[in-house]
């Protein structure tokens, strides 16, 4: 039986390559965990260990992942994951002003729960949705040269792909999230950011 954690509770988000290797961790507070979605917020000024540069290492496997800490900066936003769905999608804020940025389709494996929090791999390739609900891919170059590189198998890049067909298309047909008011939604700010355990 699932174990799904608390509203409020702080876990810790593991962003992992396809290679298996560790190139992120951040602290992430649960605003919903239940077996239909899981939606997790990261507060501007969250702590992040890594930066997955990616591109860089495929080209260069000598290249290390910089593991220094580091925090998010001029936005913050909600991530809303569906179980076994390749993507989250994010409602996305612009700071100080906390004005509403975008939607943002973050194309990844589907995330896997651990004991401390959820395990991620991102796919690079990802969709803007902008606030009139208009919306472009972003990445796109990057995207090619990995799929042209191997890291990318032919089949998973048409997965990878068909994934954001499949986000767009909740969108154009007015399904949830996009239909629900999280562009409106405010952390309780009595809780603060988060640190890395």
């Amino acid at each position: 039986m699932t174990e799904y954690f608390k509203t409020g509770e702080v876990v810790l988000l593991t962003g992992v390559d396809l290679m298996g290797n560790t190139c992120f961790k951040s602290p992430v507070r649960v605003v919903e965990d239940s077996v239909e979605q899981t939606v997790l917020y990261t507060a501007e000024g969250t702590p992040i260990l890594g930066r997955p540069n990616l591109i860089d290492r495929v080209l260069n496997p000598k290249i290390g992942i910089d593991m220094s800490p580091k925090k998010w900066r001029d936005t913050e936003f909600v991530s809303i994951t569906y179980p076994n769905q390749m993507y989250s999608i994010w409602a996305m804020w612009k700071m100080p002003e906390r004005k509403f940025q975008c939607w943002y389709v973050n194309i990844e494996i589907p995330q896997k729960r651990t004991t401390t929090g959820f395990e991620v791999s991102d796919l690079e390739l990802d969709v803007v949705v902008r606030p009139d609900l208009t919306w472009h891919w972003k990445d796109e170059d990057e995207f090619a040269q990995l799929t042209e590189l191997g890291y990318f198998s032919a089949e998973l890049a048409a997965e990878i792909r068909q994934a954001g067909l499949d986000a767009i298309a909740l969108l154009e047909s007015g399904l949830e999230p996009f239909n629900q008011s999280w562009s409106e939604w405010r952390p309780d700010e009595n809780l603060g950011v988060p640190e890395l355990p």
